[in-house]
């Protein structure tokens, strides 16, 4: 089975110029053009890469948005991290198998240590309980769309 996912959406779509007339003695006509197919890729998961969007929408200023990745349930420190210079699109890539729980802080004062107090910080939590809700990666497959909001 091959475990890497490939989606790409293709939409074609015609635009016709010109229009139609009740004019019978009219013998001119437009004709139909077509722009040709457009491709959009869709985002797909990387085997062994959580992706998503940090949201936030304060001013980073000299900062930068931290974002960790740690085993559920372990008091070590992370084991993934990615650093922004501002809030959008992230990737920890290379984790291995497990159970994480991901947070995003903003860094004010780019010292790359824990958030401080003060600091927005977000977690993973789809479901909006306000509690952190764990991602899983089995048998090396990424994930996506594992979007954080800093408040």
């Amino acid at each position: 089975m091959n475990r890497h996912l490939a989606i790409a959406a293709v939409i074609s779509g015609l635009a016709f110029a010109g229009g139609c007339s009740d004019d019978k003695s009219s013998d001119s006509t437009t004709p139909a053009t077509s722009p040709g197919p457009t491709t959009t890729t869709v985002a797909v998961p990387v085997d062994e890469t959580i992706a998503g969007t940090i949201f936030f929408d304060g001013d980073v200023g000299s900062g930068v948005i931290i974002v960790v990745a740690n085993l559920v349930g372990s008091n070590e420190p992370p084991l993934y991290s990615a650093v922004l210079d501002a809030a959008g699109p992230y990737a920890l890539t290379g984790v291995a198998d497990g159970e994480y729980v991901l947070t995003a802080f903003l860094d004010a004062g780019d010292d790359r240590g824990p958030p401080e107090a003060g600091e927005p910080q977000g977690t993973y939590d789809p479901n909006t309980d306000g509690t952190p809700d764990s991602v899983v990666i089995t048998g090396g497959v990424g994930l996506i769309a594992i979007d954080i909001t800093l408040v």
